[in-house]
Order: structure tokens, then sequence, then C-alpha cells
């Protein structure tokens, strides 16, 4: 009897366990701890012991705002002193409350659910803080601001939701002024941003032949082409190139990528 009693504890301890750890995968609901999201909810809902610790949120979009169809790069960094496993929710909304363009993960530390960021099992495993980086690209249609509304967990990994803490935040980009005529003067496209193997330019006149350009920040050429005459777009390999931001140049005109 005792051996019974023995393993039918042991069995329910693995499945108190198991319910306890599903949030370690990340959380498809949309805890971002403000009203308008899938849930109007925070981490603050399952694990305690409330608010504490910090979260932040730096990206590069510029001060005068973001451009519409253009990709930013951001990292949220969540910390507390003494956590050894961190997690977040955040969403890029406009002002009715709807997704406002596409986050996509830069690292295999978050992932995105339902159009927002969230953590992997285990991602976020450091200690006192971690980063979890992103890219955001503005919708094209793009017509007002950008509020990215977020939630960060730092747990003690203890297994259990007892004596964790939360924080939350907000920060709102503008519209760059004359941001929609810029776009529309744009002489050519590069997609995806960041990449990993290759990037894509598309150029939107294509009647005569032009060079283009890649160089580094600091003004190295990387790679030089000539697009002929009726050609308007071309794939470039950069496997083997050095992670990192490069330009872009065509006529007079530059773009920024990244590859990660």
């Amino acid at each position: 009897m005792k051996n019974i009693n023995k393993s039918y504890l042991a069995m329910v301890t693995l499945v108190t366990l198991g319910l306890y750890s599903l949030n370690l995968t990340g959380d498809p609901t949309g805890k971002t701890g403000f009203f308008g999201n899938t849930v109007s909810t925070s981490c603050r809902n399952c694990h305690s012991s409330g608010a504490g610790g910090s979260s932040s949120l730096t990206l590069n979009i510029p001060s005068q705002g973001f451009t519409p169809g253009q990709t930013y790069q951001g990292v949220l960094t969540v910390s507390k002193a003494g956590a050894a496993l961190f997690g977040l929710n955040m969403a890029a909304q406009n002002s009715a409350n709807a997704t406002m363009g596409t986050i996509t993960s830069s690292n295999t530390r978050s992932q995105v659910l339902q159009s927002q960021l969230t953590h992997r099992r285990n991602g976020g495993r450091f200690n006192d803080s971690c980063q979890f980086s992103f890219s955001w690209t503005a919708p094209a249609n793009a017509t007002g601001p950008v509020t990215f509304k977020w939630n960060g967990l730092s747990a003690n990994n203890d297994g259990f939701d007892t004596g964790d803490f939360t924080s939350n935040g907000s920060q709102t980009y503008a519209l760059a002024p004359n941001a929609v005529e810029d776009l529309s003067s744009a002489l050519f496209q590069i997609y995806p941003n960041p990449t990993t193997e290759f990037i894509h330019i598309k150029r939107f006149q294509s009647d005569k032949s032009e060079g283009i350009e890649i160089v580094t920040l600091e003004g190295k050429l990387i790679y030089r082409t000539t697009l002929a005459s009726g050609i308007d777009s071309l794939q470039i390999s950069t496997q083997g190139w050095p992670k990192g931001f490069y330009l872009m140049k065509f006529q007079a005109q530059s773009q920024k990528f990244e590859i990660q």
C-alpha cells in the first residue's frame, strides 16, 4: 500500500510540475497587461509575487517616426537581480488595439504566436536579465502611430508559479511626416530584412542598365554588379558574409539591411 501511495504521489507531482511549466513554452493568449489584446490580463494572473523587476524597449525607429513598409530592429530587456528565467509577451497595435505591422523573432529565445512576441521554452534562462531581440516591419498602408505593449516575467525557475515577478510597459512611435510620399519616391526595395542566406533587390523602373553596390557601414565594398535594361529584380547570396549591418546603394539612394 505504501508503494502505491508513493507511486500515486510521484505521478501527481509530475503532472503538477507539467501544468506549471506549460507557460515556459510561450503564451499565445496575449498577456501584455493591457486592455484590447486577446485577453486583458498579464503574467501576474498566474505568477506571483506581484510587480517587480523591470522591462524596457529599444527600437531603432528615428525620432521623426517610422516609414511604412520599412523594417526596424528592436530589443526588449527583462531584468531582476536574482531571477533565473525570463519571459515576455509583446504586441504592436494601432489606436484601435488591432495588430499593426509584423513582428519577427530575431533569435531562438523567442517566437511569434498570434502575431505577438513571446518566449520559447527555456529561451530566457539567464541570470539577472535577458534580452529578446526582434524585428518589426511597418505596414505599407500605415496611417497613424504604433504602440508596443508588453509584459515581462522574471521567474525563479523553481518549476512553480510562486515567487515570480512581472513588469509591463508601453511605447508609442509616430508615423514619420511625409512618410507616404517618401516611400513612393523610393527607387528600389530589398527583402527579407533581416536575412541569413540571401537578399532580394527589386527596382521600380528597369528601362536602363544601372549598377548596385553593397558596402559595410564603414564603407568597405562587399559586392558590385549591374542590372541590365529590362531586369527589375536580383537575388544575391549572402552565405559566408559576416553577420552585421550593410548598406545597399542604388543610384543616389541607399537602404540598410542586416545579416544574422
